[in-house]
């Protein structure tokens, strides 16, 4: 869906999101809250702050944590939010799941979404690193837009049906 999203976008900006996010607690300027975040940071992407029904966090992106030993790891996934406040600061990230990327149409221009890696979440990591790469500008956490996330509830699977309190 992202590469066919991506082939046939129109308009200046790109948002890919999973079907999974619930946006109904937003407020109605949230998108050009995220326009304004994205251009005041020269940005190449930028992702949301994604967080459960129970405020854990299922994605505030991912980095090179210092001395690991992974070249780049998620960051805080399944701790609570109150107990990590530090996510709460704009950061640049290495990566971030494809659940939200937000990017000016120009970068499809010099970044393709790769079919090798389909269905594994690599390919979202691969367009983040070529991002990157292509354009030299950093990928930013956007953690004042906060974005309740029940990941993978399309896969109905055990402990990924939706959240009742939602």
């Amino acid at each position: 869906a992202r590469k066919h999203l991506f082939e046939h976008a129109q308009g200046d900006w790109v948002l890919s999101i999973d079907s999974d996010l619930d946006f109904s607690g937003l407020e109605s300027s949230w998108i050009e809250s995220l326009i304004g975040y994205h251009t005041d940071r020269d940005a190449c992407l930028t992702h949301a702050l994604l967080i459960d029904g129970q405020g854990r966090i299922e994605s505030a992106g991912g980095t090179i944590p210092p001395g690991g030993e992974h070249p780049a790891w998620h960051r805080f996934v399944g701790e609570h939010l109150s107990e990590h406040p530090e996510v709460l600061t704009d950061v640049p990230l290495c990566y971030a799941p494809g659940s939200f990327h937000f990017f000016h149409r120009s970068l499809l221009d010099v970044v393709t979404q790769d079919d090798q890696y389909f269905p594994a979440i690599f390919g979202d990591v691969d367009f983040c690193y070529q991002a990157r790469a292509a354009t030299g500008r950093d990928l930013w956490l956007y953690p004042s837009l906060q974005i309740r996330h029940n990941a993978h509830i399309w896969t109905a699977s055990e402990g990924t049906r939706l959240d009742p309190t939602w």
